[in-house]
């Protein structure tokens, strides 16, 4: 192992979009950061993918999800270098991101919880070797109120080391997909977006942020004589530990404050932020006041 080094992860602060002064309904391809818009889930997902400037976009359809690849191939009109692409199946959808991330593209790869099983075998390989600039965002059901198998996909991201980030609103949604890619390049991992099946279905205000336009346009490229995949028998001395890179992202990236007192513990499947705390409010027997700004703890 050699010389552990401290991640460069920026804090983010959500608290100014919590309530935005006026919210309007725009298109996800404007460049206005600042600008309070009306999205959907998959509308905040596919914005958050753009303004990290994503290459390449595949898919496999799984509701609540089907329709971020659709936005993103209206996008390559306006950004003709994308490549956006229905998927045979989620394996094959997450090999072509995979390729494209080797040769250095920012690459993002859509499915739903059944499918997301599919990549274990090319997942556990991206931990290991590396997949710079990779990001999954799976749609999850632990209950399985929309789909015939009650399994949770954080299972099997914890059994590859793959990073895990949760958003709890539609903003979350846009600033987590839109973080991970950074967070991806930094540590070499492919970063997992989890959408809980309440937060997929939802809309919300959102404030649009800048679009990285020059990651969009970066060259591809592929050095068969330093990258890892291309050593099969071979490990980099300088390879780090997944374990350690999650610990350095657990404590150094945070999405919010611990905010004021009146944080709630959740113990679960978390459907929602926004769901759970009106059913904590609506709770006949509950004495605790609910503070605007406060987070839940899972």
């Amino acid at each position: 192992m050699g010389e552990k080094h401290s991640l460069n992860i920026p804090p983010m602060n959500l608290d100014r979009c919590i309530r935005p002064t006026a919210v309007t309904r725009s298109s996800i391809l404007d460049d206005h950061p600042g600008l309070s818009v009306l999205l959907s889930c998959n509308e905040a997902v596919a914005r958050g993918a753009i303004e990290a400037g994503v290459r390449v976009a595949t898919s496999y359809p799984g509701s609540p999800l089907t329709m971020v690849i659709d936005y993103l191939a209206n996008a390559v009109e306006k950004f003709p270098n994308m490549h956006v692409e229905w998927s045979t199946n989620e394996k094959v959808a997450y090999e072509v991101a995979l390729g494209a991330s080797l040769a250095g593209l920012r690459a993002l790869t859509v499915m739903k919880n059944v499918g997301f099983n599919w990549t274990a075998d090319p997942l556990g390989h991206s931990a290991l070797h590396g997949a710079p600039g990779l990001v999954i965002c799976a749609n999850d059901d632990p209950p399985g109120e929309n789909t015939g198998t009650t399994a949770d996909i954080r299972y099997l991201a914890m059994y590859t080391d793959t990073i895990v980030l949760e958003p709890s609103s539609i903003q979350e949604v846009k600033d987590m997909t839109a973080a991970a890619f950074e967070l991806s390049e930094q540590t070499h991992l492919p970063v997992l977006v989890r959408v809980t099946e309440r937060t997929g279905y939802a809309r919300g205000p959102v404030i649009l942020g800048p679009i990285q336009h020059r990651a969009r346009e970066r060259q591809p490229g592929f050095d068969k004589k330093t990258s890892p995949w291309a050593q099969s028998f071979y490990l980099p001395p300088f390879k780090e530990s997944p374990t350690w890179f999650n610990h350095q992202v657990g404590t150094n990236m945070r999405f919010h404050d611990e905010g004021p007192e009146g944080l709630i513990d959740h113990v679960g499947p978390l459907p929602s932020e926004s769901n759970t705390l009106k059913r904590v409010e609506a709770l006949p027997f509950n004495k605790m006041e609910i503070v605007p700004g406060a987070k839940i703890g899972v």
